[in-house]
């Protein structure tokens, strides 16, 4: 993942890493960190998307005769209940809309109890529901109207990766790592300024209301970009590293 840099690991890995025979990252934004601050040298470096999908897992097929007791229209966020995911601000922003959708925040963490107050202190209890850990969240993504990110940092994600798999159009904040890379700064999603209240009602607004031809191709760029992340595509890559 995206690493943080002190000057004890600076030091540590530079040493460290002149006996490692390749070193990978699953973003280009991590590639360039560790090119940038010459900590390995770059004809070690290469790009390796996480192995996130399998296909056959995420084909429509397995999900049609599903039985999903919800009737309720809802936007899905997925993640621990961390302040890394930063609910507390998406739950806080979602008070502002004036869509009619839900929003369903899947995962389980130490933040339940603080969200939990938020969203009655801010009258919430009938449009925000945290519905816990799901063992197959790929039920929830396909009934979904759409997928919301807002963490503070993800490289690159999964839960993002899993969402244009599912072909959902996708809204995320605009941490540096990677979601921003994924969606290729907007091709492939809608972004949104990360802590900014003003700019995700804006950019939700096109989220749910946009052109539906230009949601459509931002869905089909999201879902052509995902296949870099497959397991078979992974397992080539790695074999091709290893020989």
């Amino acid at each position: 993942g995206y690493p943080k840099l002190g000057i004890v690991r600076k030091f540590l890995w530079r040493i460290l890493l002149k006996k490692i025979y390749i070193v990978t990252t699953p973003t280009l934004l991590t590639y360039n960190l560790l090119v940038d601050n010459k900590i390995v040298d770059k004809s070690k470096i290469i790009v390796l998307k996480d192995p996130i999908i399998k296909i056959n897992q995420i084909s429509k097929s397995n999900f049609k005769n599903f039985k999903f007791d919800n009737k309720e229209e809802y936007y899905l966020a997925v993640g621990r209940l961390t302040k890394q995911k930063n609910f507390e601000f998406l739950v806080k922003a979602y008070a502002n809309l004036k869509t009619d959708k839900k929003l369903f925040i899947a995962g389980d963490g130490e933040e339940f109890n603080k969200l939990t107050k938020i969203i009655k202190d801010y009258n919430l209890l009938e449009k925000v529901k945290l519905i816990g850990f799901k063992e197959n969240i790929y039920q929830y993504f396909f009934n979904s109207s759409g997928f919301i990110l807002s963490s503070l940092y993800e490289d690159p994600g999964f839960v993002i990766i899993e969402a244009a798999a599912l072909r959902k159009p996708i809204l995320s904040s605009n941490c540096i790592t990677g979601p921003i890379e994924f969606l290729k700064n907007g091709a492939n999603g809608y972004i949104f300024q990360n802590n900014s209240t003003s700019e995700f009602t804006k950019n939700f607004d096109l989220f749910e209301n946009d052109n539906t031809n230009t949601k459509n191709e931002k869905i089909k760029k999201s879902f052509f970009s995902m296949r870099d992340y497959t397991v078979f595509n992974h397992y080539k890559k790695i074999s091709k590293i290893l020989n």
